[in-house]
């Protein structure tokens, strides 16, 4: 799975919970948002990377929003994550 399609995945549990609206077509989050910024709660957090691991098939901890704090960081670590479990 691409960088770009793990980003679409994220944007599209955002706009599930509530944290981000839906954007237009060509109107996205930016990717320098910050988690910590659209108010995500404990419980959000948790049902985050839940949603996170089933659209991606990739463990997902709430460590790894702390540690990738923005829409970016979280794709590129995914991303990166992915290559390295289709590796094994």
């Amino acid at each position: 799975m691409s960088a770009s399609l793990r980003r679409q995945d994220i944007v599209s549990i955002m706009i599930d919970l509530g944290l981000v609206e839906e954007p237009e077509a060509t109107d996205t989050p930016p990717s320098d948002v910050q988690f910590a910024d659209l108010g995500m709660d404990s419980l959000t957090v948790l049902d985050f990377c839940m949603q996170l691991e089933e659209k991606t098939g990739l463990s997902v901890e709430p460590g790894d929003l702390a540690s990738h704090p923005s829409l970016h960081a979280l794709a590129a670590f995914l991303e990166e994550k992915g290559r390295g479990a289709g590796s094994r």
